[in-house]
């Protein structure tokens, strides 16, 4: 179970016993927004791997036009979708004026203090590039986290050298209201524990 507030996750409950935990963590964090959404910010965000220095780029464009109203009703996600019918426009008689909006944010993370774990994984190497993008582009929910670890720079390599680039990358393409809320029974059957502590 996963639960959230106005600046992202709070809490990521699973069954004690559940060896993906790792994962489970991973894919939540992904929709971690970890901050305002405020164009050229920037925040202490929380990431999976420590806390960071993070920068917010944000984008967001509304375009409108007209179209096939059932084609609009497949493609949406409809929580974003603010069409209205033009009844004054009798060339536009089945069809309808849609508005589409697209939001874009992009968080790059800088000076990050590590966990310990990962400092450990490191072993010396750099971060030379952690990035993290959310984009609502009408039915579309994309997600992406992007790291760069590299050697340090040294005589011979003022840039340092690559070792890998890791990317998970989710994408949404059906998002409906909540029909079921969490049956509160659940909690006594298990051995929930927090993996945001």
């Amino acid at each position: 179970m996963i639960q959230f507030n106005n600046r992202g996750l709070t809490n990521i409950y699973v069954n004690s016993t559940t060896n993906k935990k790792d994962l489970i963590k991973e894919i939540a964090f992904q929709f971690h927004v970890g901050g305002e959404i405020i164009s050229n910010t920037t925040v202490d965000e929380k990431s999976i791997v420590g806390t960071c220095k993070t920068i917010f780029n944000v984008n967001s464009e509304i375009i409108t036009h007209y179209t096939n109203y059932d084609i609009i009703m497949e493609r949406q996600i409809i929580l974003l979708n603010m069409s209205a019918y033009n009844e004054d426009a009798k060339q536009y008689e089945d069809h309808k004026e849609t508005v589409h909006r697209h939001v874009y944010i992009e968080k790059n993370r800088q000076d990050c203090r590590y966990s310990l774990p990962f400092r450990d994984f490191l072993n010396e190497m750099e971060v030379a590039n952690y990035i993290h993008t959310m984009e609502v582009l009408d039915h579309n929910f994309n997600v992406t986290t992007t790291m760069e670890v590299q050697l340090p720079p040294d005589p011979w390599h003022s840039e340092g050298i690559p070792v890998f680039k890791k990317t998970m990358h989710l994408n949404l393409t059906n998002i409906t209201p909540k029909t079921k809320s969490f049956d509160r029974s659940l909690i006594n059957e298990y051995n929930w524990i927090d993996l945001m502590k």
